[in-house]
C-alpha cells in the first residue's frame, strides 16, 4: 500500500476541530497569537478549521483572504462591520453582539463538518457561537475563558442596569454550563468558576497565557552591570487601553523625567489611550505602533527593564497578563504594578520593583529604586529557575484536553 494512500486514510480518520474566535492573525495581540499556536498544534493530530472575523481589533487593520488553506488547517474569515463610527463602549458592545450572532449562524450552518468545537473569549459574546453549536448541533464544546469581562463591566460601572446585568449573567451561566470542558487563564478564574457554577474540577483546566514561541529567547545574557550615567531603557509592549491604565501612572511622571536623566521609556502598542500617550512630548519617551514579533523579540533582548501594569480593580487580582511570562523569560527587572496572582508569579520569576496600581507616587518610588541601582524588592525571596517559565508551554495541556474529548 502506498504512503500517499496511508496518508489519505489517516486524514479520513482525523477528528474535525472548529475554533470559533473574533481575533486571529493578521489581527495583532496576545489572543490572536495564542490561538494561532493552538490551531497549529491541533493540526498535527486533527483537521482544524478556524472561523474568525476579518482583522478588526485596531483602526487601520487591512482585509485578509476570506479562506486560507494550510496542511490540516483552514482559516475562514467572515465580514465584520463597525456598527457605529464611534469606537466608544456602546458602539463596540453592539458590534460585538451582532458579530457573535452572525458567527453563530455561520457556525450552525457548518455544524455537520464539526466533531469538536472550541470557542474563545474575549470578547464576551463570542462564547455564544459555541453555545449555539452545542445546543443545536450537539457537538462537544471546549470553552476558553481568558478574562472575567462581566465582573469588570460591573466593577467599572459600564453595566449599571440591573435587568441588563441579570440577562448577561444568565447568558454567561448558560455558556459556561453548556461546555464539556473549560480552559481558564488563571487559578483564580478556576476557583471562582468552580464556586459560582459548580463546575466539575476534572472539566476545568488552567492554561496559562504562557509564552509565544516567537518570543522564547534561545539564549538570554544576564543584564550587565550598568555604568553610572549609562542609559536605562524601560520597555512596555501590549494593549494601551483603560485596563492597562498607563496614562494615570506615566502622565505626571513625564513632567519630572529630568529627575532620572538616564531613563528612556518606550511604549509599543495600540488602544484607547494611545493618542493621549502619543501626545506627551519628551525626547526620552517614545510611543511606537505594533511591530512584528521578531522585532519585538529583538527589543526585549536589548531592554534593561520592563513595565507591567493593570488598573486598580478587584477583578484584576485574578488576571495574569500574557506579557508577564514574556518579560520574565528575558531575565530583566520588572516594574510591577499588578496584584494578586500576577504579582505572586512575577515575584517568583523576576526581579520586581513593585508599586501600587494606578498610584503615580508609588510608581515614581519604584522608578527611583530601579534607577538608583537598589536591590529588587524581592531580592531576598526564593526565586524559581528560568526554565520553569520557559516550560510554560500550552501545547501539551491542549493536547490532553482535546484527547479527553476524542
Amino acid at each position: 500500500m502506498s504512503a500517499s494512500h496511508d496518508e489519505s486514510e489517516q486524514d479520513k480518520t482525523r477528528k474535525r476541530v472548529w475554533i470559533l474566535t473574533r481575533h486571529y492573525p493578521p489581527d495583532v495581540g496576545a489572543l490572536s497569537y495564542r490561538l494561532k499556536h493552538l490551531a497549529e498544534t491541533l493540526a498535527e493530530d486533527y483537521e482544524v478549521t478556524v472561523l474568525t472575523a476579518q482583522p478588526n481589533r485596531y483602526e487601520g487593520a487591512t482585509k485578509a483572504p476570506a479562506i486560507e488553506r494550510q496542511e490540516n488547517l483552514t482559516i475562514r474569515r467572515i465580514s465584520s462591520v463597525q456598527l457605529l463610527q464611534s469606537r466608544g463602549k456602546v458602539g463596540r458592545l453592539l458590534t460585538e453582539l451582532l458579530g457573535a450572532l452572525w458567527m453563530s449562524l455561520v457556525a450552525l450552518r457548518h455544524r455537520g463538518k464539526m466533531d469538536i468545537v472550541f470557542a474563545s473569549t474575549p470578547p464576551f459574546f463570542y462564547g455564544l457561537p459555541g453555545l449555539v453549536v452545542k445546543r443545536f448541533g450537539r457537538r462537544p464544546l471546549v470553552l476558553d475563558l481568558r478574562d472575567l469581562w462581566l465582573d469588570w463591566a460591573e466593577e467599572t460601572g459600564l453595566l449599571r442596569n440591573p435587568l441588563l446585568a441579570g440577562s448577561m449573567r444568565f447568558l454567561e451561566r448558560s455558556i459556561i454550563r453548556s461546555a464539556d470542558h473549560l480552559t481558564l487563564a488563571t487559578e483564580g478564574f478556576r476557583d471562582l468558576l468552580l464556586e459560582r457554577h459548580g463546575t466539575d474540577p476534572a472539566c476545568a483546566t488552567v492554561v496559562f497565557n504562557g509564552l509565544d514561541k516567537v518570543l522564547i529567547p534561545e539564549h538570554v545574557e544576564p543584564a550587565a552591570p550598568r555604568d553610572e550615567g549609562a542609559p536605562l531603557q524601560v520597555l512596555y509592549a501590549g494593549n494601551l487601553g483603560p485596563s492597562q491604565s498607563l496614562v494615570g501612572i506615566l502622565g505626571g511622571m513625564l513632567a519630572s523625567l529630568e529627575k532620572w536623566p538616564a531613563l528612556r521609556i518606550t511604549i509599543i502598542g495600540d488602544g484607547a489611550q494611545r493618542d493621549e500617550l502619543s501626545g506627551a512630548s519628551h525626547p526620552r519617551f517614545k510611543v511606537l505602533p505594533h511591530t512584528s514579533r521578531e522585532e519585538l523579540a529583538r527589543m526585549c533582548r536589548e531592554t534593561d527593564a520592563f513595565l507591567l501594569h493593570l488598573a486598580a480593580l478587584d477583578v484584576y487580582r485574578h488576571t495574569v497578563p500574557s506579557k508577564l511570562f514574556e518579560y520574565a523569560a528575558y531575565e530583566r527587572p520588572i516594574l510591577c504594578g499588578v496584584s494578586g496572582e500576577a504579582r505572586k508569579i512575577c515575584e517568583r520569576h523576576a526581579a520586581c520593583f513593585t508599586f501600587d496600581s494606578d498610584d503615580a507616587a508609588s510608581f515614581a518610588s519604584a522608578m527611583d529604586r530601579l534607577c538608583g541601582g537598589e536591590p529588587a524588592d524581592n531580592a531576598r525571596m526564593e526565586r524559581a529557575d528560568q526554565t520553569e517559565i520557559l516550560r510554560a508551554s500550552r501545547a501539551p495541556i491542549w493536547r490532553k484536553v482535546f484527547a479527553s474529548l476524542s
